[in-house]
């Protein structure tokens, strides 16, 4: 019997199908953030990229207020380069 993929691992193998799909349509690729760790990965397009990233960062639990912190974070980013006049 296979021994079952970690849900870090599966993360990992989706996100490297995700940025090669995305990088085919978006020359930005995609950005990870961890919920963990302030620092974040931007324009990974292959999966060296991802493996690199993945490599770097270790799993850790979190909470249910570091992640609605961390979203909150992630998500007005995001909104400010979007849409920065309602971010003067």
């Amino acid at each position: 019997m296979a021994k079952a993929e970690s849900g870090w691992s599966q993360a990992h193998h989706l996100l490297a199908e995700v940025a090669a799909k995305v990088s085919k349509h978006n020359p930005h690729g995609i950005d990870i953030h961890f919920v963990h760790q302030p620092a974040f990965y931007a324009g990974l397009h292959t999966d060296r990229e991802l493996d690199e990233v993945f490599n770097t960062v270790a799993p850790r639990a979190a909470t249910y207020n570091i992640i609605k912190e961390k979203l909150r974070d992630i998500i007005d980013g995001y909104i400010s380069t979007l849409c920065p006049i309602y971010y003067r």
